[in-house]
């Protein structure tokens, strides 16, 4: 269906929420984490900053935060999770493929070499930041060359964890 993102002060009340109930480990879980605000004219930009901004010794969890928005967003992302990295539990970023064909036939809006260049500008600024992935091999075309970039994508960014599933086709599913 389509993008609903709830109101910003719905979003950091229900954050000092959690934090008043004595909770210090809060994850974000969104279809797209990254999508945030992009139905009601924010991003996710706007509600990290606020988020960051509340006093309290707590982390966050950036659960299925595409790669698209770190690329998208390098510029004012990196250095605020820079400057907010002690409030940063994990990020899970899920790249899907190190093959710009697969991703292309996935209907990705990310590239293997933008998420190259944002991952490794991410390390730099933010050499301890865990980020997860999960990969789909097997996806319909995929060759034994994509596979291999795959896997030499995956040894070059050095992820936290990762997570491979297997392609499944499902009637119904684009």
């Amino acid at each position: 269906g389509p993008l609903r993102s709830l109101p910003l002060a719905t979003v950091v009340n229900n954050f000092k929420a959690i934090l008043d109930q004595g909770n210090r480990l809060v994850s974000l879980i969104a279809t797209d984490v990254g999508a945030y605000g992009q139905d009601c004219g924010l991003n996710v930009i706007e509600l990290l900053k606020r988020l960051f901004a509340e006093d309290g010794d707590f982390q966050l969890i950036l659960n299925d935060f595409n790669p698209r928005w770190l690329i998208k967003y390098s510029d004012e992302l990196i250095p605020l999770l820079a400057e907010n990295a002690d409030k940063i539990d994990y990020i899970l970023m899920p790249i899907q493929s190190g093959s710009e064909k697969i991703l292309d036939l996935m209907q990705r809006e990310h590239t293997a070499a933008g998420l190259r260049e944002s991952f490794k500008a991410l390390k730099r600024a933010v050499p301890g930041i865990k980020v997860g992935t999960h990969v789909l091999v097997g996806f319909p075309g995929e060759t034994e060359a994509d596979f291999t970039d795959t896997v030499d994508l995956l040894r070059e960014l050095d992820f936290y964890y990762l997570k491979v599933f297997k392609y499944d086709d499902r009637p119904g599913i684009k």
